[in-house]
């Protein structure tokens, strides 16, 4: 199987939109999210989970748990573009290199200038919240993923509209909130009795 690593985050550790308050890249923000505001994301829903799903096979996780991702953004220009992710983990103490999808793909799109995400669709298969206990039935983003939906959503780089669809690996449960829902779903316990 053939490993590629050329999307992991950077050396120290920090995520591209972590590096800049540039008036710039918040004007490239509000005008990637002001054509995106205007694109009817449910329409295009089913080829994203698709996607998502297609892309759990690209994972490399030495526990076997499999996630894809496929994030929608807009950039400044009115062009949107669909971003792969996939999970990358060894085994602890064997190589240092580690991602999450949601990083990969945030991190392409961000890097390719896409400054608005518009949706972020999640597959996997659903496991408990290990540091919130949530217990859903759909995967959720982990505690640092959700950290960087909230520092996104500092930027608007992801607001009220942005769509999260999440899945299991066979599409029989489907779930569907903005950034501020999943990260309220997370803050009080979840768990079922």
């Amino acid at each position: 199987m053939e490993i590629r690593t050329e999307h992991f985050a950077q050396a120290n550790g920090r995520m591209p939109w972590e590096h800049s308050d540039d008036p710039e890249q918040q004007r490239q923000i509000e005008a990637a999210r002001e054509f995106g505001h205007q694109f009817d994301v449910d329409a295009l829903q089913p080829e994203l989970m698709a996607e998502a799903s297609r892309l759990q096979h690209e994972a490399h996780s030495h526990r076997d748990f499999h996630v894809g991702v496929a994030v929608l953004a807009f950039n400044s220009e009115g062009q949107y573009e669909i971003f792969p992710g996939w999970n990358y983990k060894e085994k602890p103490g064997t190589d240092p290199k580690r991602q999450c999808a949601e990083e990969m793909a945030l991190q392409k799109a961000w890097n390719a200038g896409f400054r608005y995400i518009r949706a972020i669709t999640i597959a996997g298969e659903p496991q408990d919240d290990d540091t919130s206990g949530a217990h859903h039935d759909t995967l959720h983003p982990c505690t640092t993923c959700r950290g960087h939906l909230g520092t996104l959503l500092e930027l608007g780089a992801v607001d009220e509209q942005t769509r999260i669809f999440t899945t299991d690996p066979f599409r029989t449960h489907t779930d569907s909130m903005n950034p501020e829902e999943l990260i309220a779903s997370h803050l009080v316990s979840n768990s079922r009795e």
